[in-house]
């Protein structure tokens, strides 16, 4: 059975825990180089990811980007300023992914303004 929505809201978890949570996003099959990850759904919302959990997700969108099943993530109240931008990058690369919640964080006009450009180039 494939785990297809994970809900990991509320857990206090920091950059630490996240690394595990990236380790599961991209670990992938040896012989067949596909990635196992056959998530639908994952809430890391009222977590305490900051900047270094920012910038850990977000290499791990982008490093499963066109793989990747994940049509659903809430990163809300975790924390960001607009490091929430490296994110928000990573996520509009994400070829399956129609749902990004990032309320209740710190981002500016910055972030707004990545989510434009890189909407216009994809």
């Amino acid at each position: 059975h494939n785990l297809e929505h994970l809900n990991l809201a509320h857990n206090k978890i920091t950059s630490r825990g996240m690394q595990s949570v990236c380790d599961y996003l991209t670990a992938n099959d040896q012989s067949s180089q596909e990635y196992l990850c056959t998530l639908n759904a994952l809430d890391l919302s009222w977590n305490e990811l900051q900047f270094s959990g920012a910038v850990m997700l977000a290499h791990a969108l982008s490093t499963v980007a066109h793989d990747c099943k994940l049509r659903s993530l809430n990163i809300s109240a975790n924390g960001f300023t607009d490091e929430g931008q490296l994110i928000a990058a990573s996520c509009m690369k994400n070829s399956s992914l129609v749902e990004l919640n990032m309320a209740q964080n710190a981002l500016t006009g910055r972030t707004c303004f990545v989510f434009v450009r890189v909407s216009e180039l994809g």
